[in-house]
């Protein structure tokens, strides 16, 4: 059975220091989406998913089966069929994305996104861990408000403010931001985000979030003139 899986169309997920949260929580929102009856459609045929540590290579093997999901030792990765995920923070998926289409399993990748996408962290959450990590930093609006396409709003930092930092939309894009995986700036020339505020408060977003991409989770201490 393994040498089949291991003969099929084969993804290679990239993840944090340790894969195996990643099979705990994929595995929590299957149960969970199961009892809602919700729970997403397997492929045709069995697959398997190779999970692929970015720190030390390690790799484990999840069988993709009409069933179940079950761990195997071992794999052999194709490096044509990628799915990437990046880990901002221990079992908090930031996002993912394809960075090459399978042309011989649309129904295996099909499945991937079903059952990948929901794990990812509410994206207010994610952007509320970002405020509090880097909203007290020098030259930081005392209001963030962070608008979805959907129309979905999320202020940070003070409501009575009355400067603030306005950046609007797609969910995906806003997720980048916050996870330090793309700059404010950068975002705007692309046109994934457009932004309201002043240029002072625009260049600390960026240094926010550059910090935020290098690891710099650490919250300064309070200073005088800025919100607590």
């Amino acid at each position: 059975m393994q040498a089949e899986l291991l003969a099929s169309t084969t993804f290679e997920v990239q993840t944090g220091p340790d894969p195996s949260p990643t099979i705990l929580k994929l595995a929590a929102h299957l149960r969970r989406k199961a009892a809602m009856g919700e729970a997403p459609t397997p492929p045709a045929t069995p697959a398997a998913i190779c999970l692929q540590s970015k720190h030390d290579a390690r790799i484990i093997t999840l069988e993709v089966d009409r069933d179940s999901i079950r761990l195997l030792d071992g794999s052999v990765v194709d490096p044509k069929l990628t799915l990437e995920i990046s880990f901002g923070q221990p079992l908090v998926v930031s996002q993912y994305r394809v960075a090459a289409r399978s042309g011989t399993n649309p129904d295996l990748e099909k499945y991937l996104r079903q059952i990948l996408a929901p794990v990812e962290a509410d994206w207010t959450e994610i952007a509320r861990t970002f405020w509090a990590s880097h909203g007290n930093r020098a030259h930081m609006p005392p209001r963030l408000v962070l608008q979805s396409a959907t129309g979905e709003t999320y202020i940070l930092g003070s409501p009575d403010a009355a400067i603030e930092l306005r950046i609007s939309g797609n969910v995906e894009a806003l997720v980048d931001l916050c996870t330090g995986h793309t700059q404010l700036t950068a975002a705007l020339v692309k046109g994934l985000l457009f932004a309201e505020g002043t240029w002072e408060a625009i260049n600390a977003m960026n240094a926010a979030c550059l910090r935020e991409g290098l690891g710099a989770h650490t919250k300064p201490a309070p200073q005088q003139g800025l919100p607590v």
